[in-house]
């Protein structure tokens, strides 16, 4: 997707659970939209706040902005890396993409296994750290931005880790109140969709619990 000036334009995988709220303040500043999507909310926060953008989006993503003006690529990858975002380099092309093999292709790099790390990947079925199976291509870490501009990369981390716990002296059932109100809210985000949908129930307590919500919320 590009803005109407053509000057921003967006790869995006994934879904923005507070796009709606977003988009009403953002109408209320004066922002034009052209289409209901949450790519477009992504676009317009981009345009107004830059890199920080990512601090307000609430959900899962991988997102790649180039500025036809600035010349300049800006990354993303959400806080839990639920979306994967892979990248090359060379003198002569940055690529990226959602999945290895798109990197690949583009011939930046050769298909050529890390030893070291195939162990560690048949194992835990991913590499740690920004190293990937393949030499020469790297993972954004989560919860990382990345800007690319005039042959630099430079990576910066927008979150690190939830805070510590608080302790509250607040009674049993106050806080199994406020447990459910949080949960509900979760799912309640999460069936945004303009499509039928539904749940993968494996039977245990977590999809149990998930599916049982989203039939309340949805009857």
């Amino acid at each position: 997707m590009a803005d109407p000036d053509d000057r921003l334009s967006i790869v995006f995988n994934g879904e923005i659970y507070n796009y709606r709220s977003l988009r009403e303040r953002l109408v209320s500043e004066g922002c034009t939209f052209h289409t209901d999507s949450d790519t477009e909310v992504i676009l317009h926060l981009y345009a107004r706040q830059g890199e920080a953008c990512v601090q307000e989006l609430n959900g899962m993503f991988a997102f790649g902005i180039w500025d036809r003006v600035r010349r300049t690529l800006f990354l993303a990858r959400d806080r839990m890396g639920v979306k994967p975002l892979y990248y090359a380099e060379s003198p002569e092309a940055f690529v990226f993409a959602s999945e290895i093999k798109a990197v690949l292709a583009s011939g930046v790099v050769c298909a050529r296994c890390r030893e070291e790390a195939l162990t560690e990947y048949l194992v835990f079925r991913q590499v740690a750290g920004d190293e990937t199976r393949f030499a020469g291509a790297r993972s954004l870490p989560p919860g990382c931005t990345m800007t690319v501009s005039e042959g630099r990369a430079e990576t910066r981390r927008f979150w690190s880790r939830y805070p510590p716990a608080e302790r509250h002296d607040e009674p049993y059932e106050d806080a199994r109140a406020r447990l459910a109100e949080l949960l509900e809210e979760s799912v309640r985000l999460r069936m945004i969709s303009d499509v039928p949908l539904g749940t993968f129930c494996s039977g245990g307590v977590d999809s149990s619990l998930v599916t049982a919500l989203a039939s309340r919320i949805k009857g």
